[in-house]
């Protein structure tokens, strides 16, 4: 006879191996085909990068955009989602010369992210910020401003699909006052991890899934190419250009003007003390380096204006290496 414990251990258990089924809901039906992801992930990447760009500029600090997913869901559990307090832009999502307008595309920027630009915007160090309140007004204006320039950077990443003017309407920062026309209403939520000095947050943009299905549906019939995103005009993609130039126009960089430097040992750093001379080697009347943002752009001469200081360029580095 055969040991019934014996058989009990040659059996392997069924449900190790067997793959866990994954829900579908049917109340929420996918809206969208492989060609439609594809595309949006297309916009997403675009965006990031427009995006990580520009906090790197407005901030001057090392900021990385990444890791962008797009799920639907309906609006309620969405808003569910997010912070009691938080800031949420609503904005104008327009395509030029046709009838398609979404006025309720929402921006969320969660509050550890948005305290934390607010911070660094007005003169501070960046560090870490999680506050239960709501927003003052002075801070209110500081995020419709930051809000307002990522409306252009969105612009931009879409510009290669189709011609768009997003614009801010308004924010709230309550979501629970946020009106949800129904509840079968459905958002396409893209999301994107934000990195900021030593701090990450994530925040989302929910497009109504109803208008990017009909807008999708419309650029198949019309057969734009929405797998290789083909500027469809030359005029087109100069106007995704200036957009491009406009988002970069304000922000500032740093001009150095760097007369000569020197190498020395760690020994003779130490020995430094008040009153002690340098020599370079280098005369006054030799050219000396401009560099934008640590790049050497310029050749300049040494001067002065009135009682100031100043430089005079005479040659550009720059173009010449990269010609």
């Amino acid at each position: 006879m055969s040991n019934p414990e014996t058989k009990e251990q040659n059996i392997k258990p069924a449900d190790l191996t067997a793959k866990k089924a994954v829900l579908y809901d049917f109340r929420v039906p996918k809206k969208f085909t492989k060609e439609d992801v594809k595309a949006l992930n297309r916009i997403t990447d675009a965006f990031l990068k427009h995006l990580s760009s520009g906090l790197t500029a407005m901030t001057r600090e090392n900021c990385s955009v990444y890791n962008p997913r797009i799920e639907e869901i309906r609006t309620t559990t969405y808003l569910d989602s997010l912070p009691k307090y938080t800031m949420i832009g609503l904005l104008g999502f327009t395509v030029i010369d046709t009838e398609f307008r979404d006025p309720r595309v929402m921006f969320h920027v969660p509050p550890s992210l948005s305290y934390l630009l607010i911070d660094i915007l007005q003169g501070g160090s960046g560090k870490t910020l999680e506050m239960e309140r709501q927003h003052t007004d002075i801070e209110l204006a500081i995020m419709k401003n930051l809000i307002t320039r990522f409306c252009d950077m969105l612009s931009a990443a879409w510009s290669s699909l189709v011609t768009t003017e997003i614009s801010y309407e308004k924010s709230e920062t309550n979501p629970k006052l946020i009106d949800v026309r129904s509840e079968s209403d459905v958002r396409l939520v893209m999301r994107f991890d934000v990195s900021v000095k030593y701090s990450v947050s994530t925040i989302s943009i929910a497009y109504s899934a109803q208008f990017l299905e009909d807008l999708m549906e419309k650029l198949h019939g019309q057969k734009v190419d929405t797998q290789n995103f083909e500027p469809i005009d030359a005029e087109r993609d100069q106007r995704r250009r200036d957009q491009i130039i406009d988002t970069l126009s304000e922000s500032s960089i740093e001009l150095k003007a760097v007369f000569a430097e020197l190498t020395l040992d760690m020994q003779e750093v130490m020995s430094l003390k008040v009153g002690d001379i340098i020599p370079l080697d280098k005369k006054l009347t030799d050219d000396i380096t401009i560099e934008v943002d640590h790049v050497p752009w310029f050749k300049a001469k040494l001067g002065q204006t009135n009682i100031k200081k100043a430089v005079k360029i005479t040659e550009s580095i720059y173009e010449s290496n990269n010609e």
